[in-house]
């Protein structure tokens, strides 16, 4: 199996433990060669050289696994990702279907709420419509009367000789 495909898992807390061993690695270096400060033969330069070569190599192999350990984990991730992906689409498609079963009902509860509050306003509309014509027709009477009325004393004033024809007085 490559090392990409692999999961962390399978790469274990070994890989991780080992990787992490390398600080005791750079440590031990330090140890070993703090001592090194400065270059007075041809024989202290060749240890310089030597440890720079560890510390090199140290670095390079630390760099090679970090980047194998780097690797797996981001194919990890991959997986992870593209299955949650999976995951989610399945219940968005759940959850949708029921947030619109759900929408659908809220709609028609909303829709009923509306009809009856039309039925109301139209009822109230009619009453008040009913009620304006009831006052027209008793204004109208009204006024007929108060105009027969005032014809009335009109021929009275003025004698027979006239007639209430409408809203007007005529000379017969």
């Amino acid at each position: 199996m490559i090392a990409t495909e692999m999961k962390p898992s399978e790469v274990g807390e070994q890989s991780l433990v080992k990787f992490a061993g390398r600080m005791d690695l750079a440590i031990e270096l330090e140890k070993r060669y703090g001592g090194l400060v400065k270059i007075e033969t041809p024989r202290d330069r060749e240890a310089f050289r030597i440890a720079i070569a560890e510390h090199r190599t140290c670095r390079g192999e630390g760099t090679k696994e970090k980047k194998r350990l780097t690797d797996v984990a981001l194919a990890w991730q991959r997986s992870v990702n593209s299955t949650w992906a999976k995951i989610e689409a399945k219940v968005r498609e759940s959850e949708d279907r029921l947030k619109s079963i759900l929408q659908a009902w809220d709609d028609a509860r909303e829709a009923e709420k509306q009809a009856k509050i039309n039925a109301e306003r139209k009822k109230l509309e009619d009453e008040i419509r009913l009620q304006r014509e009831a006052e027209a027709e008793t204004n109208r009477a009204e006024a007929a009367r108060l105009a027969a009325e005032r014809a009335e004393m009109k021929a009275e004033r003025f004698g027979a000789t006239w007639k209430l024809t409408g809203n007007s007085l005529r000379r017969i």
